[in-house]
């Protein structure tokens, strides 16, 4: 039986009667990619390790390759694991899909610096047709912008400093997309036309493979769908809790 919301928010905070919480449970997850566990067994990668595969852990196997050597680092994000990234280090996934009008991804990340331009933090898409949570340019000395983009339209959200984690999703519904930080909403903008056309990701670079993000990624999740209010702030309890934001 499907977990009623309140339910949800109880495993995502303290790994209730049911276990802890299992982002599968809420609809057709994509990608998942955590840092707590690279190669998907469990038992996670030894600090310091190169990756050149970080696994998923959604049912499609969508596993991104390692490029530039990333290195896992398990104090990178609030002392816990996560891939510090230079402005060349970055993930791919080479084999992606969604041909819907809609998708929601999260990210639990930081940025450590603006000299990498548009880095992007999420990826989605292919050569025409690009969606991403992406740095947008410096509000002020210390704080960044975050931006959910597509086809010109730019929602957009600042960060609460450099070098320091949040978490971050963005919603495409169909017909508008919003990105919230910390789970405070941005602006809504109009989403662009039509259905998607996604093939591939990139994890801290455009999938087309430039725009890299200087800062770190810990954890990918992303739906084929536009969540609903209750399921998006469920995900986001569940990576407040665990990486300590």
């Amino acid at each position: 039986m499907r977990q009623t919301s309140v339910a949800r928010q109880v495993d995502a905070v303290r790994g209730g009667a049911g276990g802890p919480f299992n982002p599968k449970t809420l609809g057709d997850l994509k990608v998942w990619l955590d840092a707590t566990d690279v190669a998907g067994t469990g038992t996670n990668l030894a600090s310091g390790t190169v990756v050149t595969s970080w696994k998923d852990k959604s049912d499609y196997k969508y596993h991104a390759t390692g490029i530039g050597n990333p290195v896992l680092s398990h104090t990178a994000m609030n002392g816990k694991p996560g891939f510090l990234l230079n402005g060349t280090m970055t993930f791919f996934g080479e084999v992606f899909s969604n041909t819907g009008t809609a998708v929601t991804a999260f990210a639990v990340a930081r940025v450590d610096s603006t000299s990498g331009g548009a880095g992007r933090i999420v990826s989605l898409g292919s050569a025409g047709d690009d969606v991403m949570l992406y740095v947008g340019v410096p509000l002020l000395a210390y704080v960044g912008n975050i931006r959910s983009y597509r086809q010109g339209y730019k929602s957009s959200k600042g960060i609460p400093a450099f070098n320091t984690p949040f978490y971050a999703s963005s919603v495409f519904d169909g017909t508008d997309s919003t990105v919230y930080v910390n789970g405070i909403a941005g602006t809504t903008v109009a989403a662009g036309g039509g259905a998607f056309n996604m093939s591939q990701y990139g994890i801290g670079g455009h999938a087309g493979r430039w725009d890299f993000l200087i800062g770190g990624v810990s954890e990918v999740l992303v739906y084929n769908a536009s969540l609903s209010t209750t399921d998006r702030q469920t995900i986001e309890t569940y990576l407040a809790t665990k990486w300590g934001i």
